[in-house]
C-alpha cells in the first residue's frame, strides 16, 4: 500500500487522520502514535512514511519533533531509514539479529566499543587501499556535513555516508557491511543527543566533529595509515555522546 502524503486540514497517515495530534514539542507522543499506526497494520511493513515536512504539517509539530519522534521509533526497530530516498516501516528482516535490536544500557556500551575497534581499523586500511573515487566519495560527504555543521542543522546523513565510504574504502565488504550496521544501530540515540542540546553547543560540536572528520579523510589522503587510525580514535571518542543531555529550552 502506497504512503499517503496528504497534508493540509485532511492530512492522513497510513490512511488515518490524526484528530488526537499531539501538542507540539511532544515527540515522544507522536511516536507513540505512529507506533500505533504501525502495530495496528494501518502503516504496514515496508511502506514509506510520509516526510518529515507532512508529518510535521500532519501532526500540528516542528520537523525537530518529527526527527526526535522518528529516532525513537528507529532506536526500537521499528522503522528503517534508507538515505537519500526516505523513512520505512521496519520489515521482519529489518527487527532481528544481534545488531538489529534496538539497542539500550550496556548494549550501547558494547556496540561504541566495537565501532572503536573495527573502524580504527578500517581507517587505516583504507589509507592503504582507497581509490580516487572512494576518496572523492568522502569529500563530498565532507563538504555536505562541514554545510550542515555550519548552521547548526541535522547532519546525520552526510555523516553515517562518510562512515560507509570509510568501509567501503577499506576493501572488504564484509567489514563495510558490519561497520554500517554497527553505526546504523548507534545513530538514532546520536540523533537524539543532538537535538536535545542547545543550539549554541550543538553548533560547537558540530564544528568541533567536522575538524576530525576532515583529520581523518587527510589522513587517507595521504596514505599515512597510523595517522588514520589515531585520527579516527581521536574522532570516535568526541563523538560519544553525553548519557543524559540537556534538552533545548
Amino acid at each position: 500500500m502506497a504512503a499517503r502524503n496528504d497534508t493540509g486540514d485532511g492530512a492522513q497517515v497510513g490512511g488515518v487522520v490524526p484528530p488526537d495530534a499531539p501538542p507540539r514539542s511532544q515527540p515522544v507522543k507522536l511516536a507513540a502514535l505512529l507506533s500505533v499506526r504501525i502495530s495496528e497494520g494501518r502503516i504496514a511493513a515496508g511502506e514509506q512514511l510520509p516526510t518529515q515536512a507532512d508529518l510535521a504539517k500532519a501532526f500540528g509539530v516542528s520537523r525537530n519533533s518529527v526527527r526526535e519522534a522518528l529516532s525513537h521509533l528507529q532506536g526500537r526497530g521499528l522503522v528503517v531509514t534508507r538515505h537519500g530516498i526516505g523513512t520505512f516501516v521496519a520489515g521482519c528482516a529489518d527487527r532481528i539479529g544481534p545488531l538489529r535490536a534496538p539497542p539500550h544500557g550496556d548494549d550501547i556500551a558494547c556496540l561504541r566499543e566495537l565501532q572503536l575497534g573495527i573502524e580504527s581499523e578500517v581507517a587505516a586500511m583504507a589509507a592503504a587501499r582507497r581509490s580516487p573515487e572512494s576518496l572523492q566519495a568522502m569529500r563530498m560527504a565532507l563538504n555536505e556535513f562541514e554545510q550542515a555543521a555550519q548552521l547548526g542543522s541535522d547532519a546525520s546523513e552526510p555523516e553515517e555516508r562518510l562512515h560507509a565510504e570509510f568501509g567501503r574504502a577499506c576493501g572488504s565488504a564484509h567489514i563495510r557491511e558490519l561497520l554500517v550496521q554497527v553505526v546504523a544501530r548507534l545513530a538514532p540515540r546520536w540523533r537524539l543527543h543532538l537535538t536535545r542540546l542547545r543550539r549554541a553547543e550543538r553548533l560547537r560540536h558540530l564544528v568541533q566533529l567536522h575538524t576530525r572528520y576532515a583529520r581523518v579523510v587527510a589522513a587517507i589522503e595521504r596514505r599515512d595509515g597510523e595517522c588514520a587510525r589515531s585520527a579516527m580514535r581521536c574522532l570516535l571518542a568526541c563523538r560519544a555522546p553525553c548519557d543524559e543531555p540537556r534538552r533545548t529550552p
